[in-house]
């Protein structure tokens, strides 16, 4: 599943490892996935399921597609921050929150031998 917005906030690192930090996710890029999905939808969110979305014609183009992950560089926007993805083929369904708040983050902390335990009473 895939989730994207057209603009709000988010946390993340400015790269992998670095501390985390509430960032603001700025309009998204004309004629991207995102973009077009804000306009489309005329600033609505949305749950698009891919099954559907595969029989409209619009679609058929791969688009530009916002990345952001754990790391995230608000600045580098224009120049690294979008994919060229056809998005019907590579998710199962699309999650769109036209705006998004950036959560503030659960209180874990990673062990020596790995990650978190994040099921303290078990699987």
């Amino acid at each position: 599943m895939g989730v994207g917005s057209y603009q709000g906030g988010v946390i993340a690192g400015k790269k992998w490892g670095a501390p985390i930090e509430q960032m603001p996710v700025p309009a998204a890029t004309r004629n991207s996935w995102e973009d077009q999905l804000h306009t489309k939808l005329n600033g609505q969110n949305a749950l698009l399921l891919s099954k559907e979305l595969k029989t409209d014609a619009r679609f058929e183009l791969p688009l530009g597609h916002r990345a952001i992950g754990v790391g995230y560089r608000p600045q580098a926007e224009q120049f690294g921050n979008y994919v060229l993805s056809d998005v019907p083929e590579r998710y199962d369904a699309f999650m769109f929150p036209d705006q998004t708040s950036a959560l503030h983050p659960l209180a874990i902390q990673a062990t020596e031998s790995g990650p978190p335990d994040l099921y303290p009473w078990g699987e």
